[in-house]
């Protein structure tokens, strides 16, 4: 309930300075509202960047795209191809990489299988010879079967590429690649676990 005080007598500017004072005539107060600065939300970390493919498919690889292509060539006997594929994301302890042999649309032999991580399957030996000859090996067991891809560089002779496969390691049997060879088992190098032989 609001009180009438009623003043007798005062004077016009007494009754201003009182009006002044209780905030206008009958005016409620105007509430001050404190002006906040909004918070700066912290930046959210760029993602990692994805892996690309650095070395992309020969015309008749047996990699596909959105892998790498370490080592792809056609032997010179029977038109098949022979193809080292890894994934962009291959490391010392992860992603994929696996021997494949046989045509396009037709691969006989594929290992590792899909799934299986290659660092206990597949061994790696850069053993150069001479200042003349770098060689590259790549070696696994298939149920008791051996596998070797021999890779070397001469720097006189250009590069060759053979399969050996044989019941053991002192197998005899090769198989020969074909000109052109693209790619080298060096694209390995320090992507996949590497034994040094000097």
């Amino acid at each position: 309930m609001r009180r009438s005080i009623l003043i007798r007598g005062a004077g016009a500017a007494t009754l201003l300075a009182l009006a002044l004072a209780c905030g206008g005539a009958g005016s409620p107060s105007t509430p001050t509202t404190a002006q906040t600065t909004p918070a700066t939300p912290a930046p959210e970390p760029d993602p990692a960047p994805a892996a690309t493919v650095k070395w992309a498919a020969s015309e008749g690889s047996l990699c596909t795209d959105g892998e790498n292509e370490i080592l792809s060539c056609a032997m010179e006997k029977g038109g098949k191809q022979l193809s080292i594929c890894a994934s962009p994301d291959l490391s010392e302890t992860g992603g994929m990489l696996q021997y494949r042999f046989g045509k396009p649309g037709a691969v006989e032999l594929t290992l590792p299988a899909d799934g299986i991580a290659p660092q206990g399957v597949i061994s790696v030996t850069h053993a150069p010879t001479d200042a003349t000859v770098d060689a590259w090996y790549l070696e696994f067991d298939n149920a008791g079967t051996y596998y070797q891809v021999m890779n070397k560089s001469h720097r006189s002779e250009g590069d060759s590429v053979a399969i050996v496969v044989g019941p053991g390691t002192s197998a005899e049997v090769k198989l020969w690649c074909k000109d052109p060879i693209h790619g080298s088992l060096s694209r390995l190098d320090d992507r996949y676990p590497v034994d040094f032989e000097d």
